[in-house]
């Protein structure tokens, strides 16, 4: 099996590649969530803590996620060094790894990789997968989606071929799941069950033993996990409760939406206008489908869907990413909407002209959502559209890169900054000092300060007398020659 998918599996590794690797580092690190999460590992690494995340000195209450991400990123650390690539490289890599899951499970459920390879290049091109805090960025839900495809699909499976290994790779997918993002790593587990109660595969669940010694994998690893954290740093379930399941009952930092704020989100930006087109074409040909299994799994993929939309609408607090788990389900769709096409080019009575028309269109179908993707990523690393918060960090990124001179700075910032934070660790592994200022502090003369904060600029350029070193996107340099009143 393994030597006639090599030839499609490269295909498609080369085709996802561009859309995920492809300007990774092009963009500074974001100061919302991406920073906080590298700033835990860095810290990890350096205090040598590998349970407590700390932020600022302090144990996390914030971020009260399980550190599996963590542990990753600072493996990539340890072998690229801190900069944008090793952070952000897990999560490009576990969507490679969630194409080549849907590449095996197509090749071994429905008996053709190039299904796999057309449900990878799907995924890849959607903008509600392939964005910032998802593949694109050093967050926890690339991961996530990583191992919640892969416990849908292993259990999908076991009913399919009661084969109990499938429970034991689902537990153990569940797990990890867990250990990345906590309760956002089970919301699967109702629809699994239901499926596996209307399929009638209950007693065979409970007289299997790989059922047990699968809940024991994640009740010994989790428990495990929160009662040493617990133990290590009080008070830290109660951090947990608060945040992850008080965000389902109240709006946590003015994150509020309405009901239909993630439909909305698939059909404005989510999902590009040609799939949207086909999709309800692959949803009729999927659920009705004379072929049982492409029926059962087309039903199995609507109720994940459908069951993880509705949890996440119901929540009181609503972030543009919370959808991300969806998207290789709704990629299947469109999957077989394109696949149906190509049954009909395949038909006798369908002339050659006609069939190179249909596959040409079908190219053209695929090109432009891939071209789209890409263009989007070069579009997000334009400084012309960086909000001001980041233009200081973007600023410090090209010092790194070498597109500007690196030197000892002085950041004078209002506000939260873990973006900052990050740099600093950058530029003291390369022997400079990044020092972290606030505009009631004093400047000294021979500092040379970056200010991009209109109040900050107005601030220094009132009470100094400086040279102006450098005016890039907003971003100012400013050498301080002296101070103009005392501070």
């Amino acid at each position: 099996m393994l030597n006639k998918n090599i030839l499609p599996l490269f295909f498609m590794l080369l085709v996802t590649a561009f859309p995920l690797y492809l300007y990774l580092d092009n963009n500074p690190i974001y100061p919302i969530d991406e920073a906080r999460v590298c700033n835990n590992t860095i810290n990890m690494l350096n205090n040598g803590n590998w349970m407590v995340t700390y932020y600022g000195g302090s144990p996390e209450r914030w971020n009260t996620k399980p550190p599996l991400f963590n542990w990753i990123q600072m493996s990539c650390i340890q072998i690229m060094g801190v900069n944008e690539i090793s952070l952000r490289f897990p999560s490009a890599f576990a969507a490679v790894l969630t194409c080549v899951l849907l590449f095996f499970f197509s090749a071994k459920y429905f008996n053709t990789s190039w299904l796999g390879v057309i449900w990878g290049v799907v995924l890849i091109t959607m903008e509600g997968y392939v964005r910032p805090h998802g593949t694109r960025t050093g967050d926890y839900d690339s991961v996530l989606v990583l191992f919640t495809t892969s416990y849908c699909l292993a259990f999908y499976l076991f009913v399919e071929y009661e084969n109990p290994r499938f429970i034991l790779l689902g537990c153990i997918a569940i797990t990890l799941a867990t250990l990345t993002k906590g309760i956002a790593g089970v919301l699967f587990l109702p629809v699994i069950a239901l499926y596996i109660l209307i399929r009638k595969k209950w007693k065979l669940f409970f007289t299997s033993r790989a059922s047990y010694l699968g809940i024991f994998i994640f009740l010994f690893f989790i428990g495990e996990y929160y009662g040493l954290r617990e133990l290590l740093n009080p008070r830290y379930l109660h951090a947990v409760i608060r945040n992850e399941f008080g965000r389902y009952t109240t709006t946590l930092e003015n994150n509020g939406h309405d009901f239909f704020f993630y439909i909305r989100n698939l059909f404005d930006s989510h999902i590009p206008i040609l799939y949207l087109l086909v999709l309800p074409i692959g949803i009729i040909v999927g659920v009705f489908n004379k072929e049982k299994k492409i029926a059962r799994f087309s039903w199995y993929c609507l109720l994940l869907i459908v069951f993880h939309l509705l949890v996440i609408s119901f929540s009181e607090t609503k972030l543009d990413w919370y959808d991300m788990p969806d998207y290789p389900f709704i990629s299947a769709f469109v999957c077989f909407a394109i696949i149906s096409l190509i049954h009909v080019i395949s038909y006798p009575g369908v002339g050659t002209t006609i069939s190179i028309l249909l596959y040409i269109a079908i190219g053209i179908f695929f090109l432009f959502p891939y071209a789209s993707i890409i263009k989007k990523q070069k579009a997000i690393a334009d400084p012309d559209v960086f909000w001001t918060e980041i233009r200081i960090a973007d600023y410090l990124r090209r010092c790194l890169h070498g597109e500007l001179k690196m030197r000892n700075y002085t950041v004078v910032y209002e506000g939260y900054d873990p973006h900052h934070l990050v740099y600093s660790e950058m530029f003291k592994r390369k022997g400079y000092v990044l020092e972290l200022n606030k505009t009631n502090r004093e400047l000294h003369r021979g500092d040379t300060v970056l200010a991009s904060q209109v109040p900050e600029k107005n601030y220094i350029e009132k009470n100094y007398t400086f040279s102006l070193m450098d005016d890039f996107y907003g971003t100012r340099v400013y050498a301080i020659t002296k101070a103009i009143r005392p501070q």
